[in-house]
């Protein structure tokens, strides 16, 4: 990121007299011209201390000399030669040193040689970093690192750490990076205050800055970046020690921040900068510094809508690069932003030569996992692609889809979830582009497969990714896992709160939460799932892979287009389907205002949105799947909200016609369907208004009726629901011979589930009130549970179920003391163990509901209990009748009891209620989750 400064030259070069010299030579002689090395040196003049240090040579180098000494003035010429940019010399002095020195070996009790032998070394890596050489630069970076920390100069190994940390960040390895950064700070805050160490912090939040940006997280970035600037506006650039750290790197530092807050949106505070490193250059000009001024400039312009002179102000930065004696660290920025300015203006011609260059460039010094390299290769194929040149297009951008996902699979250790969930965000981008090229049926066969491989691989990769690691740290138990188990339920009650009774500072719990996850995130065997060919499938099946893209001509399109990849037994290639626009289905399950209507006439061949629906997401995989009963299937964005047994083909339902599997994604398929459960528990006909927790059973005028329509939570009382779904399941399961238990009234408790729950072993059961609400920024000063709770950020929260005693804090906002308060939210349930747990069914209105995602699948309750460990889950998509429900689930358990596989039982119970003249509206709201 930045070109690295020295120590000041009179306290490292450690040569103060001559004594011992041949005797053919004067001493004073000798003396002089060191005094005016050394006096020139602390005047800044450089050049003019050359020639004095030069004189010294023979002094050392003669008979009778000081090897030792002579390897000192090397360094000392070599130092001379880097502050005046001359490499090829300053190179040729620190080698002469290091050989001398190698060869000596300085002792221990002579700590000036021992020091400036590890120097010199070290100066050589960073001065092939100023040639752009990282490979020579890393090179000697590391040899340097263990003879620093041997001689104990901690200041200088810091640095060298952060150098070697900026390398692995323009290499693309940013947790390696992170990594670095942290070692190196914690180093600095145990050395004593300086100018130097301030310089190395500010270098350490910039260059993470950095980091955060090209991984998608602006606001991660904007606040190492603020660090940054208070540290660097502590340093006085008058004052000659403090100044002589940072002041080459003042201005790239103020324009990295600038960048920042364009990227933020903050465009005002971004001029700011650029102001002040304006007034700055006029009194110090620098031609380099000119590079980072033009390109904000430049960045302004275009968010201004003036193109012409965004792309001028950048030809102008480049050709200043060009010509500069070390090479800018924004030159390879500069020459991406171009091309993509050039793209944005249509001037696709030019865009594509300028990428191209720079990409052979960047491949030739070894960068081809850099972020700018990455960013070169997307221009181009948004150039080929606009153009309709789709054969290269695809080839570049499967080729650039793998080394994405190759970096992500590499980097996402180490990282939050939400950092993952950003840094994901760049490979969906590539994604959009091929798809648009898949979707003008232009692509080789070999593209085709191995886009689709790109796509099982990706989606869900972070909740696979995090599943893996918390069933790894629940295995282990350390210390990490406890900590951030204990976070997590501080956070957990506190956000349950009013905001006007909370405790703590929520802001600060959220970053300590992140800093634990992210030390839980080392587990290994996170993002494993990578498929080397395609699946194998038994005859008579067939997969169907749905995915949401943005398609993209020059620009990326806000809309969404849905498509779907479709594999059968037996062949050898996947077929790509184009469906349907995301408006136009999100206006057809938005048709009729009433939600139980909705579901009555979308599932109704006899309707036209019935008609609609099937037109739009399945008529065309129809005869695809012609004589293939087994469709396994994996929806994406809104797809995930449609019951897809119940959608009517104008002769039959699609339960009648497949047997129909349905997966968060389809890597699961791989796993075996669970036998049936030897042990239930059964929990429901909750008391929602019981005070005191109390033992007592519910009395019979207290329960509901089971007639009544289950509705979710809102934010008023909750009734009770009464005892007929649990009698009529435990009905079955004694006839079955099964185990099971069942808690009901009052003492179906939170705290007893949490308890329980992660002691089963077998099916848990939930009959109760379920809530989901979409995310609300003015729900925040609000003291209703049913309303606050919207205004949280993260949607495991904005979901959950309800136990006995809810409806006190429900109705008030707060819990009785020393009490959960009975809504188990998404964000509680993620931290249970339930990998023992077979099956969860939620006999509760919309718990399949939560935030969609295109690639991510539903964040809701599904998303928190597959986090919990469980495989299967039966989840409802709306407000389904008691009764109803009732039998459904005693038919599908009694299915499940017999032998049959989930699915089978499941989709056997919905038939049976269909055979019975009831619509879909009664019997096609719950879905089986694989």
């Amino acid at each position: 990121m930045f070109r690295w400064l020295i120590l000041p030259l009179t306290i490292l070069f450690g040569v103060t007299d001559c004594r011992g010299q041949s005797d053919t030579l004067c001493f004073r002689e000798m003396k002089v011209f060191m005094d005016s090395c050394f006096h020139f040196i602390n005047q800044n003049r450089f050049d003019r201390a050359i020639p004095y240090a030069q004189r010294m040579e023979p002094f050392y180098g003669g008979v009778g000399g000081d090897s030792m000494k002579l390897a000192g003035t090397y360094y000392l010429e070599g130092e001379l030669y880097r502050l005046l940019e001359r490499h090829e010399s300053a190179l040729d002095r620190f080698r002469r040193a290091v050989d001398l020195y190698s060869r000596l070996d300085p002792k221990p009790n002579d700590p000036g040689n021992r020091g400036q032998y590890a120097l010199s070394v070290s100066r050589m890596g960073h001065v092939y970093l100023s040639y752009g050489d990282q490979t020579d630069g890393e090179l000697y970076l590391k040899k340097a690192l263990p003879l620093l920390l041997r001689f104990n100069m901690m200041g200088q190994y810091a640095q060298d750490l952060l150098s070697v940390g900026g390398i692995a960040s323009d290499r693309g390895n940013y947790t390696e990076a992170l990594a670095l950064n942290e070692k190196a700070m914690s180093i600095l805050d145990t050395l004593p205050t300086s100018p130097f160490g301030r310089y190395l912090q500010l270098s350490i939040h910039n260059n993470e800055a950095m980091i955060y940006a090209e991984e998608g997280n602006g606001q991660k970035a904007l606040a190492n970046m603020r660090a940054s600037l208070r540290l660097l506006k502590t340093i006085d650039l008058r004052d000659p020690d403090a100044g002589f750290y940072v002041k080459d790197d003042y201005v790239p530092i103020l324009m990295n921040a600038a960048d920042t807050y364009f990227v933020n949106g903050m465009d005002d505070s971004a001029m700011v900068e650029c102001r002040a490193a304006d007034s700055l250059i006029r009194v110090m000009p620098r031609g380099r510094w000119m590079t980072y001024l033009s390109q904000e400039r430049a960045i302004y312009a275009e968010k201004k809508g003036r193109l012409d002179e965004a792309i001028e102000l950048m030809r102008q930065g480049i050709r200043i690069g060009d010509t500069a004696g070390v090479r800018p660290d924004n030159l390879d920025q500069l020459h991406t932003l171009l091309g993509s300015l050039y793209n944005e203006a249509g001037r696709y011609g030019e865009a594509d030569s300028l990428f191209r260059i720079d990409m052979t460039g960047l491949r030739r010094r070894g960068l081809t996992y850099s972020y700018f390299f990455r960013q070169d290769m997307f221009g181009l194929c948004t150039s080929l692609v606009a153009r309709g040149s789709y054969q290269e297009g695809t080839d570049s951008l499967v080729a650039l889809s793998r080394m994405t996902l190759d970096q992500l699979h590499r980097n996402t250790a180490g990282l939050s979830e939400s950092e993952q969930v950003k840094f994901k965000q760049g490979l969906e981008q590539l994604l959009d582009l091929l798809y648009t090229c898949l979707s003008q049926g232009h692509y080789r066969s070999k593209i085709l497969r191995d886009t689709y491989l790109l796509e099982l691989e990706q989606k869900n990769l972070v909740l696979n990714g995090e599943e893996s690691v918390l069933a790894a740290a629940r295995r282990s138990g350390d210390t990490v896992y406890h900590a951030w188990l204990a976070n997590r339920q501080v956070l957990s009650q506190q956000y349950g709160l009013p905001l006007n009774h909370r405790q703590f500072q929520l802001d600060s719990l959220e970053a300590a939460g992140e800093a634990w996850e992210k030390k839980l995130n080392t587990h290994p065997g996170a993002f494993d799932n990578r498929y080397r060919g395609l699946p194998v499938l038994p005859p008579g099946s067939a997969t169907v892979e749905f995915l949401g893209f943005h398609p993209c001509h020059g620009r990326q399109s806000d809309s969404v287009v849905y498509a779907a990849f479709v594999l059968r037994s037996g062949d050898t290639l996947p077929t790509f389907v184009r469906l349907c626009n995301e408006e136009t289905l999100h206006r057809l399950l938005t048709s009729v205002p009433d939600e139980d209507q909705l579901t009555e006439v979308l599932y109704d061949g006899r309707h036209r949105q019935g008609r609609t629906l099937y037109d739009l997401v399945w008529r065309p995989l129809d005869p695809l799947l012609a004589g293939t009963p087994d469709v396994s299937y994996s929806p994406a964005g809104l797809l995930n909200n449609i019951s897809f047994q119940a959608i009517f083909t104008g002769r039959d339902y699609l339960v009648h016609r497949y047997r129909l599997h349905r997966y968060l994604d389809l890597a699961d398929r791989s796993r075996t369907s669970p036998g049936p459960p030897e042990r239930i528990s059964v929990w429901g006909n909750i008391d929602y208004d019981s005070a005191a927790y109390s033992q007592e059973e519910p009395s019979e005028a207290m329960a509901l009726e089971a007639e009544a329509v289950r509705k979710d939570m809102g934010s008023g009382r909750m009734s009770r629901l009464g005892a007929g779904e649990v009698t009529g399941l435990q009905a079955v399961f004694a006839k079955k011979g099964v185990a099971f238990t069942s808690v009901q009234g009052a003492r179906a408790t939170e705290e007893r589930f949490k308890q329980e729950a992660a002691d089963c072993s077998g099916v848990l059961h939930v009959s109760t009130h379920g809530f989901y609400t979409p995310f609300r920024k003015d729900a925040e000063h609000t003291s209703q549970p049913g309303l606050f709770i919207a205004a949280t950020v993260n949607p495991l929260f904005r979901c959950g179920i309800a136990f006995a005693g809810a409806n006190f804090y429900w109705l008030r906002g707060v819990p009785r003391t020393n009490r959960e308060d009975g809504i188990l939210t998404g964000y509680e349930i993620e931290q249970i163990d339930l990998h023992r747990v077979q099956l969860v069914t939620l006999s509760a209105c919309e718990t399949g509901l939560g935030d969609v995602t295109e690639n991510e699948g539903t964040l809701g309750l599904q998303r928190a209990f597959r986090l919990a460990g469980v495989r299967l889950l039966l989840v409802s998509l709306w407000q389904v009748p008691a009764r109803q429900t009732s039998e459904l689930l005693s038919l599908f358990y009694a299915g499940w009891l017999d032998g049959k596989d989930p699915g089978a039982a499941l989709q056997d119970a919905e038939n049976a209620l269909r055979a019975k003249g009831y619509p879909p509206y009664y019997w096609a709201g719950f879905v089986l989750i694989e």
